[in-house]
């Protein structure tokens, strides 16, 4: 499974802050130390989607108050998502299986 980590993550925040990249670590405060607004915190999202592929739940940027929360609420998608695939996977296979036993009946 795809997870990501804080050194993926940290270069899309250093486009957001004025923060030098070095200092950035997972108990960075959003707003307090990286003085990021929620716009900053949609567009990184939308950039993590650009990234990962997967669609990201944006209600969730209120629990998002360190870098660590940010990578908690994108994994759960990420693991989320896979599951979803998963699911689809495994009904769309249990589907074609039961039609196509019933065509060999």
């Amino acid at each position: 499974m795809y997870i990501m980590n804080a050194y993926e993550l940290i270069p899309i925040l250093k486009e957001y802050t004025q923060m030098v990249a070095s200092e950035i670590t997972e108990q960075s405060l959003i707003k307090e130390e990286l003085s990021l607004c929620s716009y900053d915190l949609m567009a990184i999202f939308a950039s993590v989607e650009e990234k990962t592929g997967i669609e990201l739940n944006f209600s969730n940027l209120s629990k998002v108050q360190t870098v660590k929360d940010m990578l908690d609420v994108i994994n759960s998608e990420l693991e989320h998502r896979k599951a979803s695939v998963w699911m689809e996977l495994y009904w769309g296979n249990s589907i074609c299986m039961q039609i196509l036993h019933i065509c060999i009946k």
